[in-house]
């Protein structure tokens, strides 16, 4: 039986890494971290007939794009972030909301859903505003922002993110007089020092959400007993995931060709006996049972288009040291 493969290279090299994957006889590729390449490759997926499993992908279109049933992701659309998030900036009595959001197919997806939300919830003044990541300033689209005069402040963004705080606060658009909020694309330990670092105090009680688990203490000790170097356990439980759920599939299919355990993939995660690991799954089906994958990253429950119908999202907030910490985290349910 084939074991699944992860992809692990840049997102200008994801393509020919897929490629080299499939021509070596992958029947599961776990990846890529972005949902533009998600996108971009569902057609060579299709084509070459492989499972494919994204840990991190949330935009709404890969609920029904055409991949002959052979994606499937971990993490909650953006639909119930954007959502959860558009629900907090209300909650926090906010009237008039700026957002700057990366142009690609998640900057646009996510902030069309955060705007939507607003709407939803009587929130009537948004202006967004999409900024190029090549960029060198962003002082245009922030200047944009700033004319708006508006007292939220949200940035769909991943790693130019930092550039972009650094003007927000040129402009007289700091924390201290406007809520900030970020998404799962920027939800970054900055800290005060390195090209990423800002001074602190810049990111003091801004609020970010990450459609994703919390976590855990032991998980992570998991982790760093295989890689005491790791720093960064975003999106790990939807990882781990993502490479277990394979398994007990094609152990349900009976075979480990990609279009029989793409078949079973939904059935292993909803409606039998709850297992929590593959070693518990594996004997369960060994008995003929059916089973009910719940993970690291929560129930799962994978829909038949291959999102999971239940799914959790992460509320976090920044410290003095430019760092987070979590302030709750709920299982949400998929919209429709």
């Amino acid at each position: 039986m084939s074991t699944p493969a992860c992809i692990s290279a840049p997102p200008t090299d994801t393509r020919s890494a897929l490629t080299r994957l499939i021509s070596g006889g992958s029947d599961v590729v776990i990846g890529p971290t972005t949902s533009s390449m998600s996108l971009e490759l569902i057609d060579q997926v299709k084509s070459a007939g492989v499972v494919q499993i994204s840990p991190t992908a949330t935009d709404d279109q890969l609920t029904d794009v055409d991949d002959g049933g052979l994606y499937f992701r971990m993490v909650a659309p953006d639909s119930v972030q954007g959502d959860v998030l558009g629900g907090l900036i209300a909650a926090d009595g906010s009237r008039r909301v700026g957002v700057l959001a990366v142009d690609d197919a998640y900057g646009s997806g996510l902030s069309g859903r955060i705007r939507r939300s607003l709407g939803n919830r009587g929130l009537t003044h948004v202006h967004a505003e999409t900024y190029d990541v090549f960029d060198a300033s962003y002082a245009t689209e922030v200047g944009k922002i700033k004319a708006w005069a508006p007292d939220a402040i949200v940035v769909v963004g991943r790693g130019e993110t930092a550039a972009i705080a650094r003007e927000l606060v040129r402009q007289g658009l700091g924390v201290d007089r406007h809520r900030w909020y970020f998404v799962d694309g920027n939800l970054s330990f900055y800290g005060t020092t390195g090209s990423s670092g800002l001074p602190r105090g810049t990111l003091t009680g801004v609020k970010a959400t990450l459609a994703g688990a919390e976590v855990t203490d032991a998980f992570r000790r998991r982790l760093a007993s295989f890689d005491p170097g790791v720093t960064d356990f975003k999106y790990a439980p939807e990882a781990y995931d993502a490479t277990i759920v394979a398994a007990p599939a094609a152990l349900a299919a009976g075979r480990d060709d990609p279009k029989s355990i793409a078949r079973a993939m939904a059935d292993v995660t909803r409606g039998g006996e709850r297992c929590t690991d593959f070693r518990t799954c594996a004997r369960l089906l060994a008995s003929a049972k059916d089973i009910n994958y719940d993970g690291a990253s929560g129930p799962i429950d994978l829909t038949d288009k291959g999102d999971p119908a239940k799914a959790p999202i992460g509320i976090y907030q920044y410290k003095d040291d430019n760092t987070y910490i979590s302030v709750s985290n709920e299982i949400a349910e998929l919209l429709t």
